[in-house]
């Protein structure tokens, strides 16, 4: 996969040349297999993670939480917060699904597969 890392320059608003972020952020991920959300609602069911828990632990909104579950867009670092508050293997696997990388993905949840709730092994 080839990232461009390049932004571009937008007509000038105001006093300067505005660089958008939005822009950049479109670039580096056009190649992706998966989006963000779609892999963060694929890894919030194979996990067993519930929104109000991760909206909790992030300090963002449950609406905020269900929306970015729905297909909206996040901003970078309200993602971040997101992933700090995931478990490292939920992280992992949602970065891996994110990377195109289903058998990598696969190959950790068969290494550590996700406690269900409720489950009291």
């Amino acid at each position: 996969m080839e990232i461009n890392y390049s932004f571009k320059k937008l007509p000038i608003q105001g006093n300067g040349v505005k660089l958008q972020e939005d822009i950049f952020i479109r670039s580096i991920t056009s190649g992706l297999e998966v989006k963000f959300s779609e892999a963060f609602k694929e890894t919030m069911h194979r996990f067993d993670l519930k929104g109000a828990d991760i909206a909790e632990r992030s300090g963002l909104t449950a609406a905020q939480i269900s929306l970015f579950r729905k297909g909206q867009n996040l901003r970078i670092d309200n993602l971040e917060r997101i992933l700090e508050a995931m478990p490292q293997e939920a992280k992992e696997y949602m970065l891996l699904l994110v990377a195109g990388n289903d058998e990598a993905a696969n190959a950790l949840l068969h290494k550590n597969p996700p406690a269900k709730s409720g489950d009291n092994s």
